[in-house]
């Protein structure tokens, strides 16, 4: 057992909120109290809000369950606090000595079938390879260009001279619209 790490609070709950947040709990010694939208986000929250997104895991798991204090509330300090609760890490709650183990927010719900799993994986790989060819041929590129242009242009200063004042058809033919040089390729 390692016995390197020690706070200033004699209470359990109050100094593991410590250790798992790096701060100290707004009321030090004491026990068994809820979590709150306030308490400082775990370290497992933090990294989750920092790196959401960038693997094919979730950056912050809790398992096999949450710690729970002795009077059988939820200890402080392991969820995100003011980050949110979108920050909170994933909560698998499982048995991990369990000879056919399984995480149960991972398996396939009882209503559909491998077989329907592997059709959708095959339509998905279908539209990402559709996917990839346009990114390929840089429509998307060439059509936000001219959508910028066609905004500039619609929100010009001339444009709305144009269609905001009484002249005649004539003298506003004869009116150019500048377009900037940052939307010429």
């Amino acid at each position: 057992m390692l016995r390197a790490v020690s706070t200033a609070d004699n209470a359990h709950s109050s100094s593991g909120y410590w250790m798992l947040t790096g701060h100290p709990y707004s009321r030090p010694n004491t026990k068994c109290n809820p979590p709150t939208p306030v308490d400082w986000p775990s370290l497992g929250s933090v990294v989750k809000r920092l790196r959401a997104g960038n693997g094919p895991l979730p950056p912050a798991i809790t398992l096999p369950e949450q710690m729970i204090s002795n009077a059988n509330i939820v200890a402080i300090g392991q969820h995100a606090g003011w980050l949110g609760r979108s920050a909170d890490p994933w909560l698998l709650t499982c048995d991990l000595s369990s000879a056919n183990f399984q995480v149960p927010a991972l398996g396939l719900p009882a209503e559909v079938p491998a077989l329907r799993l592997d059709e959708r994986r095959s339509l998905l790989g279908q539209v990402n390879h559709y996917l990839d060819a346009v990114d390929r041929s840089g429509i998307v590129s060439r059509y936000v260009d001219h959508n910028q242009v066609a905004v500039y242009v619609a929100l010009s200063r001339n444009t709305r001279r144009i269609t905001s004042s009484r002249w005649g058809v004539s003298r506003a033919s004869r009116l150019q619209i500048e377009i900037p040089a940052a939307f010429h390729r």
